[in-house]
């Protein structure tokens, strides 16, 4: 039998409902050799692109929705034809839900992303939105990704519209910003410091850490020294040290910048190698208090904080965390350093590790 010609495309990848397993819809072309009847096709599936655990005869149809499968994992899917002999074509190309979209039948607060998304291995840049602790949809920003040398260091509100924008470096130090309203980029420019060639400087967040309602940019030194450029948009305004300008303990390491306080300026939120957690409060560059948190430690070297400050239209701010080997995301309501309380929102995981939580709202 002559091998088919067969092109797979995913058509949509989505949950029903947060509690539910997922459902997988799949569509495909149909075999363009003509002198060849198709009897049907097999369709198979599973976690790993090289180890398709189940196969299903899925009939004649060019589309087919897998259901009962664990909602929020990643998964690999290939189809076959045959004809009435049972001859088989060859697997078509492998195609994968991306493991991170997520839709229930809840409504948004708002239109606003609460978490950002970016996989260093394709490029790809989705978001959270949230109403409470759940997650409500995933949608793509605009442009819906990036190249890999590209990676997103922060999102924040730089041009100062109310919107969260996103910063980039690239690979050779470059620095970037997308203007962002909601998920559409409205605008792309390289900052007025267009690079910083020294990788030893690497970007520790973005925040609004004057309360001039445009988000600011802060470094950390491989030798501790710490630095925040203050931003209007792409323009950086100056660049300084800040009151304490250098953390000499190499083991302590700015996690994220948000406002843990409420109070319109962004905090740092540090985290050591062996897991103490503190916080330093800021206005503009001057530190106006420093901290440990109420939980002072996490001892499961694993969970790593990976955003801070709001997430949500009516939620308080909180420290969000990720495991590293699990994929488990879980939050922490916060009032300054005091947690308030620990919550895991649903979903509470994305099991690829090649996303990223980049940033909050």
């Amino acid at each position: 039998m002559r091998t088919f010609l067969l092109v797979v495309c995913l058509l949509a990848a989505a949950a029903p409902s947060v509690s539910a397993q997922s459902n997988i819809t799949l569509a495909w072309e149909p075999s363009p050799v003509a002198e060849v009847v198709v009897a049907g096709y097999m369709l198979s599936w599973g976690t790993e692109p090289g180890q398709m655990t189940t196969t299903m005869d899925v009939g004649i149809g060019t589309e087919w929705t897998v259901s009962g499968l664990e909602a929020y994992r990643k998964y690999y899917f290939t189809v076959r034809a045959y004809d009435s002999k049972r001859n088989f074509s060859a697997p078509a190309n492998i195609v994968s839900n991306n493991g991170v979209i997520i839709q229930s039948s809840q409504a948004t607060v708002d239109d606003r992303p609460g978490l950002f998304w970016h996989n260093g291995t394709t490029g790809e840049l989705l978001t959270w939105h949230l109403a409470g602790d759940t997650v409500v949809d995933t949608r793509p920003i605009s442009i819906p990704s990036v190249d890999t040398s590209w990676k997103v260091a922060g999102t924040g509100d730089l041009n100062g519209d109310g919107f969260s924008d996103m910063l980039f470096r690239h690979a050779d130090g470059w620095l970037a910003m997308w203007c962002l309203q909601n998920n559409q980029v409205i605008c792309t420019d390289y900052l007025s410091i267009n690079r910083m060639a020294d990788e030893n400087w690497r970007i520790a967040g973005v925040g609004d850490t004057n309360g001039d309602r445009h988000a600011d940019i802060l470094w950390q030194h491989t030798d501790g020294w710490l630095a925040v450029w203050l931003m209007r948009g792409t323009t950086v305004l100056s660049t300084q040290f800040l009151s304490i300008p250098r953390m000499p303990d190499p083991r302590w390491r700015i996690a994220a910048v948000g406002d843990l306080n409420n109070d319109g300026r962004a905090d740092l939120v540090w985290q050591s190698t062996d897991g103490w957690l503190a916080t330093w409060l800021l206005q503009g560059t001057t530190v106006t208090l420093t901290q440990y948190f109420s939980i002072n430690r996490m001892t499961d070297p694993l969970w790593q904080i990976v955003a801070a400050g709001s997430i949500g239209a009516s939620s308080p701010p909180a420290v969000v965390w990720r495991h590293s080997s699990t994929g488990s995301v879980a939050l922490w309501q916060m009032k300054g350093a005091t947690v308030l309380s620990t919550i895991r929102p649903k979903p509470d995981r994305v099991a690829d590790l090649e996303w990223t939580i980049v940033g909050g709202r």
